[in-house]
């Protein structure tokens, strides 16, 4: 998912934020990479999406699922 354009919902009145402009707003940090896609964690009924940036793959980490 491209960060730059995808938006999504943060509120109750379906107010729609892309990514760059959430990460901006709500936590004071400016996105370098909009070109990089995110990565979608939680599950499918609530996903949550962090920039490349601000993620963290510890070592020894295995998924039996498949990475997008």
């Amino acid at each position: 998912i491209m960060m730059c354009f995808f938006r999504f919902p943060v509120d109750e009145n379906s107010t729609m934020k892309s990514v760059v402009e959430y990460f901006q707003e709500m936590y004071g940090f400016t996105i370098q990479y909009t070109h990089l896609p995110c990565l979608q964690v939680g599950n499918q009924k609530k996903a949550n999406y962090l920039p490349m940036e601000v993620g963290k793959v510890l070592g020894n980490w295995s998924s039996h699922s498949t990475f997008s």
